[in-house]
């Protein structure tokens, strides 16, 4: 068993193989994921084998993924999954495929490189965020540092998502446009209702609404997210968008309704203003519920649906003000879509109580209430009296929208995985073509690498 960690040593090794360019002798690739909590795991494999494409676009690929229900297809864009193949096993059916390099993650890897490929190959494992512990590996070739890490500390970084960090913005965090792109009808027919918008075509009215969004897998999750914002909006109506869905299976709406819209909530919404909360899920089933005995005033909509297809997560991500977010992926597609409020739930304790740590110490460097915000909606499934107070007491610092957005804007510009990431991925694979090529130092090794490519050079050839 070998330890992953990535540190500044790690980093250094990594950023001298970054600009070599990829060992032709090793052309078919196989990735193999294994789903544990929700789709995230699928996305950040497809986003390391689009960063493979981009590094060699010759690269053919076998993507085997160990999931009840999944649907990577939905990750890749057609014109960049035609030298792929995807196979979806159980566990107990894997069967190994020939292959030159193999990929593993981000979940800790259960299996030896001989029961996913045919011969022993070069072995590398991108890890999810903050975890610490260890993946196994069996290859010659492969060392304890060649496993990266993903988090938010020196030498690591997470996977972001370049569409959404240049997406461009009518507001300061967000814009209503992305939502006249949505594909799921009903969703879009639900959304435009609620805002009053009856032609599909035209842009919502942004100064009367606040769409806001998210992830999660826990209940206790989605109330604490939906009580923010509705203390945080002082003037429009508040449309929240969530998944009903995650890793405890399908919610039903009733079950949601009696532990969100509790008396208390009821009196917390009066208090604050609104006259209704109204859940919506598909096929327009809805329960809506008064808070006061007038029925005019600002209301509260939330809409769930299962899950969402990744391009409509991403506008909606792009249209809310506040964002949720869980496990690794939706944290790192918040922070590239910007927000003004931002709450983490922490799914699994051993694999996400140190990532939130992390988020948690880089908001203090930038705003300690920030950080406290963080701890406050991260470290407790369901708040007491005397913390709702102190949400209510960070919530009204006018100082809180501009430092979470200078949070996001932060973490994007200085923990980008993706250099780090094609350091590694061509050390590995290097490492496996060439055994010790690293151990002269970095500019014995690009003298190496190039000597060694001209040598394989066809007389004649190109």
């Amino acid at each position: 068993m070998s330890v992953a960690r990535t540190d500044a040593l790690t980093f250094s090794k990594n950023k001298a193989y970054h600009s070599l360019p990829w060992p032709k002798e090793i052309s078919k690739i196989t990735v193999f994921t294994e789903v544990i909590g929700g789709l995230g795991d699928i996305s950040a494999a497809a986003k390391v084998i689009k960063l493979l494409q981009r590094i060699e676009p010759s690269l053919t690929f076998n993507w085997i993924i160990s999931s009840k229900t999944s649907y990577p297809e939905k990750f890749l864009k057609i014109e960049a999954s035609s030298n792929i193949i995807i196979t979806k096993v159980k566990p107990k059916d894997l069967q190994p495929v020939e292959s030159d390099f193999l990929v593993v993650g981000p979940v800790i890897c259960s299996k030896e490189t001989e029961e996913i490929t045919t011969s022993p190959v070069p072995r590398f494992a991108f890890l999810e965020n903050a975890i610490g512990q260890s993946f196994k590996s069996d290859s010659p070739s492969h060392e304890p540092d060649k496993g990266l890490v993903m988090g938010l500390e020196e030498g690591t970084g997470v996977l972001f998502d370049k569409t959404r960090i240049e997406a461009p913005l009518s507001g300061r965090v967000s814009c209503l446009s992305y939502l006249k792109e949505i594909e799921d009808p009903s969703l879009k027919h639900d959304l435009y209702k609620l805002l009053d918008c009856d032609d599909l075509e035209e842009i919502p009215d942004e100064g009367k609404f606040s769409i806001n969004g998210g992830y999660a897998h826990k209940i206790s999750s989605w109330k604490k997210f939906i009580t923010s914002v509705v203390i945080d909006e002082q003037e429009k109506d508040v449309v929240i968008v969530l998944n009903r869905n995650g890793y405890y299976g399908p919610r039903k709406l009733w079950d949601i309704q009696n532990e969100i819209v509790t008396d208390s909530f009821l009196s917390l919404l009066n208090t604050l203003g609104y006259c209704s909360i109204t859940l919506l899920q598909e096929e327009e089933r809805s329960i809506e519920t008064f808070c006061s005995r007038e029925e005019t005033g600002r209301r509260v909509s939330v809409i769930m649906r299962p899950s969402f297809s990744p391009g409509d997560m991403r506008r909606l991500q792009l249209a809310s003000e506040r964002l949720l977010a869980t496990g690794d992926n939706s944290a790192a597609e918040a922070w590239a879509s910007r927000c003004k409020l931002y709450h983490y739930e922490i799914f699994s304790p051993i694999t996400k109580e140190k990532f939130l740590q992390q988020q948690i110490a880089v908001a203090k460097d930038i705003y300690t209430p920030l950080g406290e915000l963080l701890d406050l909606v991260g470290s407790n499934d369901e708040l007491s009296s005397v913390q709702m107070k102190e949400l209510f007491s960070l919530l009204q610092d006018p100082k809180l929208h501009e430092k979470t957005l200078a949070f996001c804007q932060y973490v994007t510009e200085n923990y980008s995985f993706a250099e780090n990431l094609e350091g590694g991925l061509k050390r590995a694979a290097w490492n496996g073509v060439m055994p010790g090529v690293e151990d002269e130092g970095p500019l014995a090794l690009c003298s190496r690498v190039e000597a060694f490519i001209e040598s394989q050079r066809v007389p004649g050839g190109s």
